[in-house]
Parts: C-alpha cells; structure tokens; sequence
C-alpha cells in the first residue's frame, strides 16, 4: 500500500503542480494582457496627446492665415476708398477746371471784341441822319 499511496501522492503532486503552472501561465498571461492594455491606453493617451497638439497647432495656422488674410482685406478695402476718393475728387476738379476754361475762354473772346464793338458803335454815331437811312440794310434792297 506504501506504493499505492506514494504513486498516489506523487499523481497528486504532479496534478498539483500542473495546477499551479497552469495558473502561473495563466497569471503570467493576464499581467502581460495588462501591461498590453495599459501599454495601449498609454500609446493612447499619448496618440491623443500627440492629436490634440497638432490639432492645435493647425487651429493656430487658420487662426493666423484668418488674421492675414482680414489684415489684407482691410489693407483692400483702404486702398479702394481712397482710389475711389481719388477719383471723385479728379471728376469734381476737371469740372472745375472744364467751367474755368469756359469762362476764361468767353472772357477773353469778349475782351478781344468789346473793342471792335465800341469802335462800330463811335463810328455810327458820327454817321448822320441822312447816311444811316441810306446805307440800312432796308434801304439798300
């Protein structure tokens, strides 16, 4: 019986340390799915740290081309009022200039024939009586 028992307790010893291999493998296995899962969560955080900055990096870049791009607008828009001034104030000024000339131009037209005017108006008025009815246009018909 001695051989029985020990045989026996020899099994029981071998199942009981098939027992606790199985669990030592099994333990061996759940700490590294740990240490994978925590190792993912990890790369995780850090991709989503790694996302984040870079999401707020190219929300910087727009945030900026933005600012650029109003700065060149407004710069447009300052420069097109002031053409726009410009122009309105070289229409206003020719038509200044248009109705000087004008006015200038009849001036003198008229100071180069006042003369001769008030020359034709002395000489009738030494024309006599009997002259003027003779050479009127009415009587020369």
């Amino acid at each position: 019986m001695s051989e029985k028992v020990t045989k026996e307790e020899t099994s029981n010893e071998e199942v009981i340390e098939e027992t606790t291999a199985e669990e030592t493998e099994a333990e061996a296995t759940t700490a590294e799915e740990t240490a994978t899962v925590e190792t993912e969560s990890d790369m995780t955080e850090e991709d989503a740290i790694e996302v984040n900055a870079e999401i707020v990096d190219e929300a910087a870049l727009a945030a900026e081309a933005i600012v650029k791009a109003e700065a060149s607008l407004k710069e447009s828009q300052d420069r097109y009022q002031r053409t726009m001034a410009e122009f309105d104030n070289f229409r206003k000024r020719t038509a200044r200039e248009k109705s000087q000339m004008y006015e200038n131009g009849a001036k003198e037209v008229l100071d180069k024939l006042l003369p001769i005017v008030d020359n034709f108006e002395r000489a009738i008025d030494h024309i006599s009586d009997d002259e003027r009815v003779w050479r009127s246009p009415k009587a020369l018909k």
